[in-house]
């Protein structure tokens, strides 16, 4: 996994996660509002951290 590239992703995936935060808010009354992040990006993004994670894992147990 290209580190660059990484930092990358997460930023916008930490951006969009932001941005759900705070625009979340109870609809008062009537249909409520669309769901800013789709089920797909979901599972995209759970993988995404998974990979993350296990690369980190590798790069730090190489370094010890």
């Amino acid at each position: 996994m290209d580190p660059a590239k990484a930092k990358k992703t997460l930023d916008a995936w930490l951006k969009k996660r932001s941005d759900a935060v705070h625009r979340a808010k109870r609809p008062s009354n009537g249909t409520p509002s669309k769901h800013l992040v789709k089920r797909a990006e979901l599972v995209k993004v759970i993988r995404f951290i998974k990979e993350l994670v296990v690369a980190t894992e590798k790069h730090l147990a190489s370094c010890l």
